[in-house]
């Protein structure tokens, strides 16, 4: 059960390679820009169950570096920070256990970076995709559309099973999957 609700909330957040105990993933050629420390909470509409069947999603992301240390490193222009809302549409269905199964969903993202004193240090917008939902594999992943960090590669990546603090829903018809929170995890920037 925890394993099928750590690869569900996977679909749009995901967890640290320590938290595993695997080996980093690979990222895409290129120079890390940051690594933050997030949590996510995600909601999905009308609520995902076994068939494959049209998801609005939507969802925040926090830097978790406010009480322990920077959330972000390197911290380029003081950055330790983060605040993002996202949203999107498309499919997605559950196996029995829940866990998401098949996930195609697009949408976009908006990130305040902030500095140790909660001061915003610039914003940018993400155009974002998730495709495959495997435990500690790349799910969401996108391209800075504007403002800081224009041109970047983002990804959210991995997760442990002790990441998930809630899950609402089953996947069923009765009782479909309609929102996840997760904390340790990582959204990273690269440059090609």
């Amino acid at each position: 059960m925890h394993r099928g609700l750590a690869a569900l909330a996977s679909a749009l957040t995901v967890a640290s390679p320590s938290a595993l105990g695997i080996a980093a993933p690979a990222h895409a050629a290129g120079t890390q820009l940051l690594s933050c420390t997030i949590s996510a909470e995600e909601s999905f509409s009308p609520g995902v169950q076994m068939v494959s069947a049209p998801q609005s999603v939507g969802g925040v992301l926090h830097g978790l570096g406010q009480t322990a240390g920077p959330a972000c490193a390197p911290a380029a222009d003081g950055i330790t920070s983060l605040d993002a809302t996202f949203t999107g549409m498309g499919q997605a269905s559950c196996f029995t256990d829940p866990a998401l199964r098949a996930v195609k969903l697009n949408g976009t993202m908006a990130i305040t970076w902030k500095k140790a004193n909660g001061a915003a240090v610039g914003s940018s917008r993400v155009n974002w995709s998730a495709s495959q939902v495997d435990l500690g594999s790349t799910v969401l992943a996108g391209t800075v559309s504007s403002g800081v960090f224009k041109g970047a590669t983002m990804s959210v990546t991995g997760l442990s099973a002790d990441a998930v603090i809630s899950v609402t829903g089953g996947c069923s018809a009765s009782s479909p999957l309609t929102s996840v929170r997760t904390t340790d995890t990582y959204l990273r920037l690269t440059q090609v």
